[in-house]
């Protein structure tokens, strides 16, 4: 026993011989910051300025006490049997027999960790556990509802007042006539309205597929030149950016944004832009117009529509038979025209369209012009 006690008190020596100030002041800060950051973040539920200082003044002496303790566990024997094994003076020390020294001082590192540990829990899990207290306003008291409005019946102040009428004699039973089940009129009706119903849907879907259909089919005429219109918009402007020292910037799919099929009830949606790059008020929006009907019994398809900031340039088509068929309609500062393109072949359109598009681009660099002077 005292040999154990002898080795015992070597290691404790040798650890405490290891010990420096720089470490015992370090792991001393770190403990106090160890309990500023618990406090501060709730783990440790603490009031007043005596506990918080208390709590912190415990963390910086349990972190250099724990290092301490595990410094002794596992660096001292060690440094004790190399010094052994190297100065071979006085009685060998065997490692073997330390061992029990390290497995008691190993089981009291544990039990001093697991009831430290033991407390913070239960400390962390009452904080958790407890619901913070709402104080209830007074609830007030709700106005009591109004009772039913009852309708009053009739009260006869004098029964012996109601004269009866005369008895005829001989007077013949009033006939009484027969009628059907009232359930079975409800239904009626209702399978009839049912019936109404689905008849005026199936009406409002056939005119839709037709309307629908007559409108793709304009749309597959125009597209083409729709998509001319905005090639021809794209060279007039390339060139005036040139012809300027500028450029212009295009929405990705400029050419592509007008798509194969078409809704006839879509709003006015806008899919395409252009630009210059250094003069960005000229500007313009390519939009799908949206189809309508006229006067109840005509459609209107898409088209497409040019705006910029003196105008607008929109190709409303209308239904023909056969090939591409649209109104012009230009709005520009001095000038309102409408042309069509009926009676027109395919090689007139596109001039029409191109003459249009370059008569919007003129008037918006011409507008521009005129502000700046």
């Amino acid at each position: 026993m005292a040999k154990r006690r002898s080795y015992l008190a070597a290691i404790f020596g040798k650890a405490w011989k290891e010990v420096s100030f720089i470490e015992v002041l370090s792991e001393a800060i770190a403990g106090f910051m160890i309990a500023i950051i618990s406090l501060y973040r709730g783990w440790e539920d603490k009031q007043g300025a005596f506990e918080f200082a208390a709590e912190c003044i415990g963390c910086a002496f349990l972190v250099p006490l724990v290092a301490f303790l595990l410094r002794s566990l596992f660096a001292a024997p060690a440094e004790l049997v190399k010094e052994s094994w190297e100065s071979k003076k006085g009685e060998e020390t065997d490692p073997k027999s330390i061992y029990p020294s390290i497995v008691a001082i190993l089981l009291a590192v544990c039990s001093i960790l697991t009831i430290g540990l033991g407390f913070s829990l239960r400390f962390i899990f009452e904080g958790i556990g407890e619901k913070p207290q709402i104080t209830q306003a007074p609830q007030k008291e709700l106005p009591k509802p109004l009772p039913d409005k009852i309708i009053p019946t009739p009260v006869i102040s004098n029964a012996s007042s109601v004269v009866s009428p005369p008895q005829v004699p001989n007077a013949v039973a009033l006939m009484q006539f027969e009628t059907n089940n009232p359930s079975a009129d409800s239904n009626d009706l209702k399978s009839e309205l049912d019936q109404l119903k689905l008849q005026r849907q199936a009406e409002i879907a056939a005119s839709d597929q037709k309307n629908n259909s007559e409108n793709q089919s304009a749309w597959d005429k125009n597209l083409p030149l729709f998509r001319h219109s905005l090639e021809s918009l794209h060279d007039i402007l390339n060139q005036e950016a040139i012809d300027r020292g500028d450029r212009i910037e295009i929405t990705s799919g400029y050419i592509a944004c007008l798509p194969q099929k078409i809704d006839f009830k879509m709003e006015e949606t806008k899919v395409a832009e252009i630009r210059l790059e250094k003069e960005t008020n000229v500007d313009f929006a390519v939009s799908i117009t949206r189809g309508q009907m006229i006067a109840g019994t005509t459609i209107q398809p898409n088209g497409i529509k040019i705006t910029s900031g003196c105008g607008f340039l929109e190709f409303q088509p209308f239904w023909v038979m056969t090939g591409p068929g649209f109104h012009t309609i230009i709005q520009i500062p001095g000038y309102n025209g409408d042309k069509t393109t009926e009676n027109m072949n395919i090689d007139q359109i596109r001039e029409l369209v191109r003459k249009r598009v370059k008569i919007l681009v003129a008037a918006q660099i011409d507008s521009l012009s005129a502000t700046n002077k």
